[in-house]
């Protein structure tokens, strides 16, 4: 049985989500963050005799799952994709199960979860054009990433940015030439532990120069000031070697499903 949480749960799914928080960070985050039940979050949990089997997180357009491949019910977390939904992400193998569900209108892509253990220093010294962002650099930031096509549905709402910069729930980092952005990349989701990093991107026009690992290795270097791991997803292939170059090591696997228009 799956039901919509609330405050008097969050005792219940602290201990399932701790049990692996690298693979639960936005779960946990999201809930330290903004709780239960509000018109952009909602966190449901799948039972069976009182025992939690999983934990699944509507935030924004996006569903969230956690849970191991043995115990969720991927039918039912299938009828929690309603019109609202553009993504759905998790551990590989529970959203394989959950798009045995959809149409044919949803395609999945699978990458790597990878973790930074220890620092790793690339720049020898800071470079000049390269900053934090501040609240009036949303516009520029949601514009950049909108010209990457598979930026559109994780980042499709704007407020989200907002939200990082304005409740300092992560950052952006911003490399930019004549006030124009030709890198970016940010931090996002963190708990205790760990914090996820996201939206590493070079303008087509500027690659090859190196500056993905640097914008890479300035938001490392933030997460571990703070004491916690970063890390990050990215596709399986050898153009994201950087991650490796960067001291980021394969954790496990994690899917992404987006409704092709």
């Amino acid at each position: 049985m799956i039901r919509l949480c609330e405050e008097k749960d969050r005792g219940q799914l602290l201990n399932y989500l701790q049990e692996n928080p690298i693979y639960h960070t936005f779960l946990l985050a999201d809930m330290e963050q903004y709780g239960f039940n509000h018109s952009f979050q909602q966190i449901y949990v799948q039972e069976e005799n009182g025992e939690c089997q999983g934990v699944y997180l509507r935030y924004y357009h996006n569903l969230i799952l956690a849970g191991e491949p043995d115990y969720i019910d991927g039918r039912a977390v299938a009828q929690l994709v309603n019109g609202e939904i553009r993504t759905i992400m998790g551990r590989g193998e529970l959203v394989k199960q959950v798009l045995d569900y959809l149409d044919s209108t949803w395609n999945m892509v699978e990458s790597n979860l990878y973790v930074q253990p220890i620092p790793v220093q690339i720049l020898e010294k800071p470079m000049a054009n390269l900053r934090i962002a501040k609240l009036d650099d949303v516009d520029a930031i949601y514009q950049f990433l909108m010209s990457f096509p598979e930026f559109v549905a994780p980042y499709g709402e704007k407020e989200m940015i907002v939200n990082r910069i304005t409740n300092n729930e992560g950052i952006h980092v911003l490399l930019e030439e004549n006030g124009k952005i030709i890198a970016h990349g940010n931090s996002a989701a963190k708990t205790e532990k760990s914090c996820m990093l996201g939206g590493i991107c070079v303008d087509h026009a500027y690659r090859g120069n190196g500056y993905a690992q640097k914008v890479l290795s300035v938001l490392s270097e933030y997460i571990h000031q703070e004491g916690k791991m970063p890390c990050i997803f990215a596709p399986a292939d050898s153009e994201y070697s950087i991650f490796e170059k960067t001291g980021f090591e394969i954790y496990g696997t994690w899917a992404v499903v987006n409704r092709i228009k």
